[in-house]
């Protein structure tokens, strides 16, 4: 069990990229295959051990194995008292509904978002984190919709609360490149540069600086800006880099999948 929890902890502290991801899956995997042996099927352990398994089939994009996983980490927190339950069922729910989204299901994603928010305001507050996650994810359904506006106010609303907590924190500048992001879906260049995130020091703020610059008609800084993005991404991607296109998804894959 020692073995298993050294695992888990690092299962939680690292933010893995696309290809390391299947080196952390075949860890949790070894972590679930250890505690379904010797603790009992309904044991907050094991809970949690899906719970880590699944974020991990997520960020590889294997959805349906996450969303199994995820709904028996669920299925073994119903078993806890009411007030204990909620206390982890939140988290479990924006959860669901961030694979959901992933998996184009709205309705299912909306859903969840919902149950998990109420939870989340009920035992945080408002303002807290995790209500911030709910507004995250609906910014997530409304990008896939196509609904720019609502998407705009409900990654403000995040960003607004990410940067009163921690200014600093990842999660901040992954909120300040999404508004970024939206911003030029909308056409609104000048506030797309100023939502940059973290100054254009990682590869895909930097590929966006470049969209803006060329749809600002400044091609010189724009193929100046996407030479850069471009050799960063190679760098970042090593190996695989010649497997991937210059386009979003590429680029997104060098972060964490809740920051794509």
């Amino acid at each position: 069990m020692v073995h298993t929890q050294i695992k888990s902890i690092t299962l939680d502290l690292n933010r893995p990229n696309e290809f390391s991801d299947f080196v952390q899956c075949a860890a949790s995997a070894s972590c679930q295959d250890i505690r379904e042996k010797l603790l009992p099927e309904d044991h907050e352990e094991l809970a949690n051990t899906y719970n880590n398994l699944a974020n991990v089939h997520l960020s590889v994009r294997g959805y349906e194995e996450a969303l199994g996983l995820y709904m028996k980490a669920i299925s073994i927190d119903k078993k806890k008292p009411p007030r204990e339950m909620e206390q982890i069922l939140y988290l479990r729910y924006l959860n669901v509904a961030n694979t959901y989204a992933f998996m184009g299901k709205h309705k299912e994603a909306r859903d969840y978002t919902e149950a998990g928010r109420e939870l989340a305001i009920r035992i945080f507050g408002n303002d807290s984190h995790y209500a911030g996650v709910a507004e995250w994810v609906l910014a997530r359904i409304d990008c896939a919709e196509r609904d720019w506006c609502s998407a705009w106010d409900r990654y403000y609303r995040y960003y607004g609360i990410q940067r009163k907590s921690n200014p600093l924190h990842s999660y901040t500048a992954a909120a300040a490149y999404r508004l970024g992001w939206v911003a030029l879906k909308r056409k609104r260049f000048e506030d797309a540069q100023d939502s940059k995130g973290d100054n254009g020091e990682i590869a895909r703020v930097t590929r966006k600086l470049a969209e803006c610059a060329f749809y600002m008609g400044n091609s010189k800084k724009g193929e100046s800006l996407s030479e850069i993005a471009e050799n960063m991404r190679k760098e970042l991607q090593d190996d695989y880099s010649g497997e991937y296109d210059d386009n979003d998804q590429s680029y997104d894959m060098l972060v964490s999948y809740f920051h794509r």
